[in-house]
């Protein structure tokens, strides 16, 4: 039997499909799609358990997937099954390449997060490296909001006393993640992120965790 690196694309959008087949019809890949694999249709709560069987059997190099396919948020599911990342590497390959999509898909662990308006043969490349555990070659923006993320120097630290992790903390609300990303992104139990979110509302005197992304004091402006 023919021994073929897998990749997996979870992608609704027949376009899309029919382009990453045609990226990848020299190479030695074998595509499965969402659709071939029964996927398309499932509720929310049987699609995560279909597409976790499916990985421990098919063993796939890599996970390409949109932000979003049919009614499931997959950036959602993968925060979720946070283990299948380890060894089944993800990357987001979307036409929402806003900066929030971004920092959701840093917070879920994700490999790469590759714009389909990239140039067909970065796109080709990238995709090929990441099936093979290769350095990330996709987008910059996604490497610098990785930075943004988990840098250690943060002016907003001295500014407000804040302690370490509360600085971790605050850098992700900036983005707009939600308290189970801030958990899932740095290990931190829900009712600790809650915890650090309050003491952060308090020392910032904002009323609420939204304007830690809206607030003028606050909004990220340097990937733009």
């Amino acid at each position: 039997m023919e021994n073929r690196p897998i990749i997996f694309l979870i992608d609704d959008d027949q376009i899309s499909i029919a382009g990453v087949s045609r990226l990848l019809s020299s190479s030695k890949i074998r595509l499965i799609t969402g659709t071939d694999a029964g996927l398309r249709d499932l509720n929310p709560h049987a699609f995560p358990k279909r597409l976790l069987d499916l990985v421990r059997v098919e063993r796939p190099a890599l996970i390409l997937t949109e932000v979003l396919y049919g009614d499931h948020d997959m950036l959602n599911v993968f925060m979720r099954a946070r283990d299948m990342l380890e060894a089944n590497p993800v990357v987001v390959l979307s036409e929402r390449d806003q900066p929030i999509f971004m920092a959701r898909a840093v917070a879920v662990g994700a490999r790469d997060f590759l714009s389909k308006r990239l140039p067909v043969q970065q796109l080709k490349q990238a995709i090929l490296d990441a099936s093979t555990q290769a350095s990330a070659t996709g987008q910059v923006e996604f490497a610098k909001m990785r930075s943004l993320i988990f840098e250690r120097e943060d002016p907003f630290e001295s500014r407000y006393s804040l302690t370490r992790r509360e600085s971790q903390v605050l850098r992700h609300l900036r983005f707009g993640l939600s308290n189970q990303e801030v958990s899932a992104s740095l290990g931190l139990s829900l009712e600790t992120v809650k915890e650090h979110v309050q003491n952060l509302l308090r020392k910032t005197s904002m009323e609420d965790r939204i304007q830690f992304a809206t607030h003028p004091d606050f909004v990220e402006t340097t990937l733009v």
